[in-house]
């Protein structure tokens, strides 16, 4: 940025590292510095769409869905099969009650999971959406599958406990929860 204040794919790589940060430093002055970035991005190169895959990140963790939602659908009219895209994309329209379209954009996201780091979160929200829909079975098989990748153990497990726990299973819901 100091070498080039013009260069708008560095304002949304700062932007994408705040969102990474955000994890080790949770405070809302690490989304602000994210958010001014990716928002500076966007005015530089309005045609770029990772800046803003970035702002719509930044928008989930500042828990502001509906905003995430208006990004995302940014980034995807520049790029439709953008795998990040529509991964968090599908992420946000889970989360704000959008479950079909949601489910929509995460299978689109999955069509390159083997290289996505999306993978993980993506697999547990499938799982997620499933159990919010009453599709016990499949959350159970989505919590399965997102259960291999270690960093989505929480919400995995929340969906595969909760699955079995209203399916009946309550000794596999115990071993889930544990």
């Amino acid at each position: 940025i100091d070498l080039d204040p013009e260069f708008s794919r560095a304002y949304a790589g700062f932007g994408f590292t705040q969102f990474f940060l955000y994890i080790a430093d949770p405070s809302q002055a690490v989304l602000d510095e994210g958010l001014v970035a990716a928002n500076r991005a966007i005015a530089l190169d309005a045609a770029d769409p990772f800046a803003y895959v970035v702002l719509m990140g930044l928008r989930m963790r500042n828990r502001e869905p509906d905003a995430a939602i208006r990004a995302g659908k940014w980034a995807l009219e520049l790029n439709p099969r953008d795998s990040w895209a529509n991964g968090i994309l599908g992420v946000a329209l889970v989360s704000s009650g959008h479950l079909e379209e949601g489910i929509e954009h995460l299978m689109i996201a999955g069509q390159t999971w083997g290289t996505n780091p999306q993978r993980g979160p993506s697999l547990a929200q499938l799982a997620c959406a499933h159990l919010y829909l009453g599709r016990y079975e499949e959350a159970i098989e989505w919590a399965h599958r997102a259960l291999s990748i270690p960093t989505t153990q929480f919400w995995a497990n929340m969906a595969l406990t909760a699955a079995h726990a209203l399916l009946g299973n309550k000794e596999d819901a115990g071993l889930a929860a544990r």
